[in-house]
């Protein structure tokens, strides 16, 4: 063959090969646009102050606002401006409550606050001030104390909401090499979606959303360092940079360490030389605590523990709260913890059907059991549990302290706190999906894809309809922006997002898997060859 011929032969495969990474990487980008529509749409959905605490973070950020600073724990009160607004919102605090709501145009600027009586602390300065800075920083520069509060809530949950969009290109990336497939990696990515909870959190005031980011980059960028042996050092210098924003978010993140440790030392195991082995592993672990490592040590040295809470602040009693049972405890937690995964658990009047939440989780487990026995990957995708893991484990232990010394069989114990890795989940439906693809070789991979692509979203789609209506029985878009503050045309734009988001979805995920054979969708290996960069190009995932 001359080489004319041999130019026109391999242009069309290679022409091919770039329409699939085009159309993966218009695939993330729909999921990412996708994941955000649907947060925003749960911010206008979810009255305001409805969230896990929202009135406290919400607190937290007008303090910052107004510049009075980031108080040691127990020193924070919450702001009579932030009264105001629950308030005017329609609820109440601390048994203060207004008799007469103002209309909508005529709510108190976000700094203004009757002369309320009774004043709590605000636990939220337990936390690292990143997120609250990050978002009052915004707040400020779109008006600050100019803002009516409903506005500059709606300003800080839209923050939260882009947070949340911004994890998704590295969960995908992380599913695709847990295995070795695109297409898969856009399945997992898109299964984040079959929990309607997590965009609802993306919902609301909460420093949750970026550390579900800050996570899911730091181990990102450690499993590329582990895939890249040439590069590898530079993955981890990001993974570090991600972990230490990660510790200046949230006390959780202090739970993945050990995960990014492990992969930095398998990393080093691979590697040649006792100077380079010794670099990837302190690489990551240094950045992280430059970052944001050192607010924990900050907290042992100066307030003499780790994270000081109100709660955490109690002495704690030889002989347990009257009425102490272990078993209904540990009963009681794993069904609020599956609840308030799934939906909203812990407040009824937003969850999903407790049936339907219940059959999820049992679900889930049989899923991971599989995944686990039939992964190609094993160790990795067990790396990846490791995190939520001992976030749950760390939860329910505090929990349990709680209920032995107060009575509380519920405090402390919260699903939404194993979104931070959430990118285990996700991994878990694509080692799934690449099983399936294995044994199904034949030309209806394409179509496999698109279904799961298609119908995860479906999930929150349908939590987002029951919530609506539950909570305002039915009443129009006009209410739901009054409440709010923002335009009815705001509400509907969000719906023709989420809509099209889906669409390109859908048609992107079917391109990116190109000719729809099993055996183009999945490498057999499972895994790139040590030392090489897998998966090749990898701009985007």
């Amino acid at each position: 063959m001359g080489e004319r011929g041999l130019i026109m032969s391999i242009k069309p495969h290679r022409g091919g090969a770039e329409t699939r990474s085009s159309a993966y990487h218009v695939a993330i980008a729909a999921l990412s646009l996708l994941t955000l529509a649907f947060s925003l749409l749960w911010a206008v959905v979810m009255p305001p102050f409805t969230g896990p605490d929202e009135y406290a973070h919400y607190n937290s950020v007008t303090r910052l606002v107004a510049g009075d600073g980031w108080p040691r724990p127990y020193d924070a009160r919450i702001e009579k401006s932030t009264i105001q607004a629950v308030a005017e919102s329609g609820g109440s605090y601390l048994d203060q409550r207004l008799e007469a709501l103002p209309d909508p145009t005529d709510r108190a600027l976000l700094l203004e606050g009757d002369d309320w009586e009774r004043q709590a602390r605000d636990q939220m300065v337990q936390h690292p001030p990143l997120y609250y800075g990050a978002v009052a920083a915004v707040v400020w520069a779109a008006g600050g104390e100019e803002l009516r509060w409903d506005q500059a809530q709606m300003i800080m949950r839209s923050m939260s909401a882009l947070m949340l969009a911004c994890s998704i290109p590295f969960v995908v990336g992380i599913a695709r090499r847990v295995t070795s497939s695109r297409v898969a990696g856009l399945v997992g990515g898109a299964a984040v979606l079959l929990v309607p909870y997590f965009t609802n959190s993306g919902g609301f005031v909460n420093n949750d959303n970026l550390l579900v980011v800050a996570c899911a980059a730091a181990t990102y960028f450690a499993i590329r360092g582990l895939g890249d042996r040439e590069r590898a050092i530079r993955y981890f210098v990001w993974s570090g940079a991600a972990l230490g924003v990660a510790l200046l978010t949230k006390g959780l993140a202090l739970m993945l360490i050990p995960v990014i440790a492990l992969i930095a030392v398998r990393s080093a195991r691979l590697a040649s030389g006792l100077l380079r082995k010794a670099a990837l592993v302190v690489t990551p672990m240094l950045v992280a605590f430059v970052i944001g490592g050192w607010w924990w040590a900050r907290n042992l040295i100066i307030l003499g523990r780790v994270q000081p809470s109100i709660l955490g602040g109690r002495e704690p009693i030889g002989n347990p709260a009257e009425g102490y049972d272990f078993w209904f405890f540990v009963g009681n937690a794993v069904v609020r913890f599956n609840r308030s995964f799934w939906g909203r658990g812990s407040r009824p009047e937003f969850a999903l059907p407790e049936l339907v939440a219940d059959l999820a989780g049992l679900g889930f487990v049989v899923a991971l059991v599989v995944a686990v026995v039939v992964a190609r990957r094993r160790a990795l995708l067990l790396s990846l549990w490791l995190f939520p893991a001992l976030v749950v484990a760390t939860t329910v232990v505090n929990a349990h302290r709680i209920f032995w010394d107060l009575g509380r069989p519920a405090q402390g114990i919260q699903g939404r706190y194993v979104f931070a890795g959430i990118a285990a989940f996700a991994a878990t439906i694509a080692v799934l999906f690449a099983w399936i693809v294995r044994r199904h070789v034949g030309r209806g991979v394409r179509a496999l894809a698109v279904v799961g692509v298609v119908l995860a979203p479906a999930a929150t789609w349908a939590g987002l309809w029951w919530v609506y209506a539950w909570v305002w029985n039915g009443e129009p878009a006009h209410s739901l922006a009054l409440a709010h503050g923002v335009p009815t045309g705001w509400i509907v734009l969000l719906m023709v997002a989420a809509m099209a988001a889906h669409a390109v979805l859908g048609i992107a995920a079917a391109r990116s898997q190109g000719g729809g054979n099993a055996k183009a969708a999945l490498p057999r290996g499972g895994e790139s060859p040590r030392g090489t960069r897998s998966d090749e190009p990898t701009s985007a995932g």
